[in-house]
């Protein structure tokens, strides 16, 4: 395992660059095609009027286009930025403690399916979709945002550590 591991990294890290600059552009732009002209998924948190408000103003084929996304580009999307967080940290932390900190990515990742399940069922019985459901993918999108985040945020510490090591020694 441990020989394969940069190359593992390098890949996915390649895949997710790859898919930020040739795909996502394409998923956007279609997205506002089909009158999703606000993201639900990319805003760290926003209130339950606010989605209310979004989830309104895509209209209902919008919102049936919203579905279909969750359940083509974004059951992928996740595990291309989740699979390269975690391989880094499980590189960077191997034979560490705290090397369980790895997850972080994957965890990431499955918020993420949760949030799309969530706003999914929010998307497809709206307006009666219960407060409930939509605070519970509130909350779902905070957790992933801050994993997503805390992931990028120690990838770069432990870098910056490892570099910084590199330079004194």
């Amino acid at each position: 395992m441990k020989k394969y591991l940069p190359w593992s990294i390098g890949l996915s890290w390649l895949i997710f660059i790859v898919v930020l600059a040739f795909v996502l552009p394409d998923v956007s732009q279609a997205n506002e095609a089909n009158g999703l002209l606000e993201s639900i998924d990319t805003n760290f948190s926003f209130s339950i009027p606010d989605l209310v408000r979004i989830l309104e103003t895509y209209g209902e084929e919008g919102r049936a286009y919203y579905i279909l996304q969750r359940w083509t580009f974004d059951l992928y999307y996740p595990l291309v930025y989740g699979i390269p967080i975690s391989l880094s940290l499980y590189g960077l932390l191997h034979g560490k403690p705290f090397q369980r900190v790895a997850w972080l990515g994957l965890i990431a990742s499955s918020f993420d399916y949760l949030e799309n399940i969530i706003f999914t069922l929010a998307a497809a019985t709206f307006p009666t979709a219960t407060t409930f459901w939509v605070s519970l993918g509130v909350i779902l999108s905070v957790a992933k945002w801050s994993a997503l985040g805390g992931g990028f945020l120690l990838i770069f510490v432990l870098l910056s550590q490892r570099l910084f090591q590199k330079k004194r020694g």
